[in-house]
């Protein structure tokens, strides 16, 4: 792959810049995938390109599109910030991103998790930047308005903060947010720019445009609230299946439940009073009490990997030996397609207290994916039936 994005602060600036993204995307090829994904991958990308000037890139509609996200959970303007300001990473100055094959796969390694067979950085540098890819730095800009062609309006928000906004202020909310007047949190995990760098030895490129005050920044509680819909919904979602179906499930009664639980969980993070989230108290309350939170975009972004469209047959038969001339060639009939296996019920019977949003919120501290959370847990008695006493259940 070659990198496309040439933005920068010089000419210099910009062909360093673009070399060491260019090693990046290689490493990342090469460490973290097979040749299989990486041929998936560019497959997908190439057939659902849009050109324009000879530069192939994805717009937010085709992202959107791509991941089956629902519309009626209004969360892809989100998905795309992130998205945009992933593709740029290392260089945060450069986001928005254009999303190149090269930015893309930058977002799927980051977003996936196999970053770490390059940056041996643990997890908490990576909630940082999933942070920062969420977080707006003006305070008039607390919401993501579109503009006339369905794309976020950037221009209303800097990713890469203004010395010039005013400082966000804080809720009081829970007392995990309690100030305890020490910000050095703030800055004893940077993120994993330093990393990447570090990986590719050109630590002395980090520049002063690079850093990211968080002080200064704040993730909208209304964008927040979208993602943490999203996230309930693809919780149970393996990389083996796709959003189709649970967005088909997404009546108005479903819809309500999931907006109940994720607003239980947003008045974790303290925005009682405040316009948001401030990157101490989700750093606080993601490694406290919501490790597996962002856990679920991992497998949806995993659907970069495998295209079920593409015929590998293709491949197949360019390097395969010729057949004789004299050979007749008998036809083969087509294999019926193989039905998809019918998913396990997440949670065969929903209770009074126990639903499936409720379930699947409890993947984002036990540990997600499992088979027994998800596919093996069966009721013993339900309340509402047999009582809530021992002696009613005893009789029951």
């Amino acid at each position: 792959m070659r990198c496309m994005l040439m933005l920068g602060h010089g000419f210099d600036d910009r062909t360093s810049e673009d070399k060491l993204n260019h090693d990046l995307t290689e490493a990342f090829a090469t460490k973290c995938y097979t040749s299989l994904e990486l041929y998936h991958f560019k497959e997908v990308f190439k057939t659902l390109a849009d050109t324009q000037s000879g530069l192939k890139y994805w717009s937010e509609p085709t992202l959107c599109r791509f991941l089956k996200l629902p519309d009626v959970l209004g969360v892809g303007p989100i998905i795309n910030q992130m998205a945009t300001y992933l593709g740029a990473f290392p260089f945060p100055s450069q986001a928005p991103a254009i999303l190149t094959a090269d930015a893309l796969l930058k977002v799927v390694t980051l977003l996936t998790g196999r970053y770490t067979k390059v940056l041996k950085r643990g997890k908490g540098q990576w909630t940082r930047i999933v942070y920062q890819s969420l977080a707006v730095y003006d305070r008039k800009s607390m919401q993501i308005r579109d503009d006339k062609d369905g794309r976020p309006n950037l221009d209303e928000f800097d990713h890469a903060g203004d010395e010039k906004q005013a400082t966000p202020s804080r809720s009081a909310g829970f007392s995990i947010d309690q100030s305890t007047g020490d910000d050095e949190d703030l800055e004893d995990d940077d993120d994993l720019t330093l990393a990447a760098l570090d990986s590719l030895d050109a630590i002395g490129v980090f520049q002063e445009a690079e850093k990211i005050n968080l002080l200064r920044s704040v993730i909208p509680s209304d964008n927040f609230l979208k993602l943490l819909e999203l996230l309930l919904l693809v919780a149970p979602l393996d990389a083996q299946q796709d959003l189709s179906t649970p967005a088909s499930e997404l009546n108005d009664k479903r819809v309500a439940a999931i907006r109940q639980t994720a607003h239980n969980i947003l008045s974790s993070f303290g925005i009682d009073k405040g316009p948001g989230v401030s990157y101490k108290t989700f750093k606080k309350v993601i490694n406290t009490t919501l490790p597996y939170l962002f856990d679920g975009l991992g497998p949806l972004f995993e659907h970069f990997l495998f295209a079920k469209e593409i015929d590998l047959s293709r491949r197949t038969s360019a390097i395969s030996s010729p057949q004789s001339p004299t050979t007749p060639k008998t036809p083969k009939t087509p294999a019926t397609p193989k039905s998809p296996p019918i998913p396990i019920p997440v949670l065969p019977q929903e209770g009074e207290i126990l639903t499936v949003p409720i379930l699947n919120q409890l993947s984002f501290f036990l540990k997600p994916n499992s088979e027994p959370l998800f596919h093996r847990l069966r009721p013993l008695y339900s309340g509402a039936e047999q009582g809530f006493s021992m002696g009613s259940f005893e009789k029951s």
